[in-house]
């Protein structure tokens, strides 16, 4: 979104001096610098409270700015047109998707009475709706705004500045996420692949563009992956996961993404068949994660869990007995601690015990093997079934 615009006052009144009579000209311009002077405060405040996560209360002041400009078209135009792009936002961050489409609608409306001189606030108004119509679930009308507004930063892109040349790569970038929400995977591989491109040569003028390249990045090896194309997927989530991890280790907020990013990663290497990369890359996301569980246990020990068993289960693949049993104790450690809150996890215990077993044999510990399997015997695999899963 466009950055804050700043709302000058008026200065003095040419004249005499005396009090200003509210009847008069000078009186009506007084009360209309008042009014938006009191939107710009209620704004700022606005900003301040979403900073805070307080998005309820930062509503309330975004209503009330909206108001007042609403009251004073066109001179206020620019600055409503904002203010209802960061209402249709709050709404739906708030979970009222429906509301924030119809705060984006009337952004898109009051900014084609701009386009004339200044086509950005349109652009940006479109691009907003977009995203508000795909948080609402109506993805078909999303793209139908991703592929109109995407001449429009074309054109502007032309100018070759910086914010022009990103806005323009994250409207390649929206058209070919929405072209994949309805099923388009293969015509969105080009405007993604479009989005990546501009976002390196953002990077050659500006490091700071390397996190929304990564994302690009990512979003292109999805769609890579989903047409088969496994290994251009698996070398895009590679350079992905490299950005992000030199992100994470100057800013810990970018930990979940590298995760994110490395665990597509492995995927992509599996299917290529690079499964010892694909162990190196589990190692990793398994101390990544485990970064994580301890900050966020409740969000994170799950991801945790699972990543612990597929390394264990890969290195089992590759016959590296030894090495999979310290995964397999410790993803064992974690679900039996998510298993107290979350039964239903019983099944994957289960599983993992047997894998637990396997190993044992294979390292020549029989007797503790033998035990694990007498202890699994009988046991139910699902609580809620009461049906056993014994294998023997």
């Amino acid at each position: 979104m466009r950055t804050q615009p700043q709302v000058g006052t008026p200065g003095p009144a040419a004249g005499g001096a005396g009090p200003v009579d509210s009847g008069t000209d000078h009186g009506r311009m007084h009360d209309l610098t008042s009014e938006r002077g009191r939107a710009v405060r209620l704004r700022s405040r606005a900003w301040d409270l979403i900073a805070a996560g307080r998005w309820a209360e930062a509503l309330t002041d975004i209503d009330e700015a909206v108001t007042i400009l609403r009251a004073n078209p066109p001179v206020d135009l620019p600055e409503l047109v904002d203010l209802l792009n960061y209402r249709g936002e709050v709404l739906s961050g708030l979970g009222r998707p429906d509301d924030g489409v119809a705060a984006a609608e009337e952004a898109v409306a009051a900014s084609r009475e701009l386009a004339a001189t200044d086509p950005v606030p349109l652009a940006t108004s479109l691009h907003n709706l977009g995203i508000r119509l795909a948080q609402a679930g109506r993805d078909e009308d999303a793209l139908a705004v991703a592929l109109e507004t995407l001449p429009l930063w074309q054109q502007q892109a032309q100018s070759g500045t910086l914010d022009d040349v990103a806005a323009l790569a994250a409207a390649y970038l929206s058209a070919g996420n929405r072209l994949a929400a309805v099923g388009e995977e293969a015509r969105a591989l080009a405007p993604l692949g479009e989005a990546v491109r501009l976002r390196r040569l953002l990077v050659e003028h500006d490091p700071a563009y390397l996190g929304p390249l990564a994302y690009a990045l990512l979003d292109h090896a999805g769609q890579l992956a989903e047409c088969s194309g496994w290994v251009e997927a698996a070398d895009a989530s590679t350079e992905a996961a490299t950005i992000l991890r030199d992100l994470a280790a100057a800013d810990r907020g970018y930990r979940s993404d590298a995760a994110r990013a490395l665990n597509n990663r492995v995927a992509c290497l599996i299917q290529v068949g690079r499964r010892a990369e694909a162990v190196e890359a589990i190692d990793e996301l398994a101390a990544l994660r485990r970064e994580l569980a301890a900050d966020d246990p409740a969000r994170h020990l799950p991801d945790l869990a699972t990543t612990l068993r597929g390394l264990a289960a890969e290195r089992v693949r590759l016959g590296e007995w030894a090495l999979a049993l310290p995964a397999a104790e410790e993803a064992t450690a974690v679900l039996v601690e998510l298993v107290r809150d979350e039964p239903a996890r019983a099944a994957d215990l289960w599983d993992l015990s047997d894998l637990k077993a396997t190993i044992l044999d294979h390292l020549g510990r029989t007797t503790e093997a033998a035990d694990l399997r007498a202890q699994l015997h009988g046991t139910p695999r699902h609580p809620d079934t009461g049906v056993s899963g014994s294998r023997t």
